[in-house]
This record gives C-alpha cells, structure tokens and sequence, in this order.
C-alpha cells in the first residue's frame, strides 16, 4: 500500500507541474492521481474502520465534484469558441 501511495503521489506532482507549464489542462489527471494517493494513504493510518471508510467517502465525494466542475467548465469554454 505504501508504494501504490508513493506512486499516485509522485504521479500527482509531475502532472501537476506539466499542468502548470502545458497549454492543455491535466487537472482531471492530477486530480485522480491525488485522490487515490490519499485513498491508499488513508488505508494504511491506524484509525477506527469507520473513520478510515469516513473519510474516503468524504474525500471522494469532494473529487468527483471537482472533477465534474472541471469537465463542465472544460466544455463551457470549448463551446464559446
């Protein structure tokens, strides 16, 4: 678990950065990549099963309604052009 956290966390820096220095967005990739980094961190934490399930789903939640925002933003301003 630690070195599929380690992954997904590497993996959301260097998208981070390429979103910072590309013209096109990879917001939705470091977005993922962030999320299941703090998934598989939160997996491995000594807490109580229903805190860890807690905080997942929360932590989901909050992803998929960004990422939702982004698309919708995404084709708001394709569709302007």
């Amino acid at each position: 678990m630690v070195v599929l956290r380690n992954l997904f966390m590497g993996l959301f820096i260097v998208l981070f950065v390429v979103d910072i220095f590309s013209k096109k967005s990879y917001k939705i990739q470091y977005y993922v990549a962030i999320t299941l980094g703090v998934v598989f961190s939160a997996v491995i934490w000594d807490w109580p099963i229903a805190v860890k399930v807690g905080f997942i789903a929360l932590y989901v939640g909050l992803a998929v309604k960004t990422i939702s925002d982004v698309r919708k933003r995404n084709v708001e301003m394709n569709a302007d052009v």
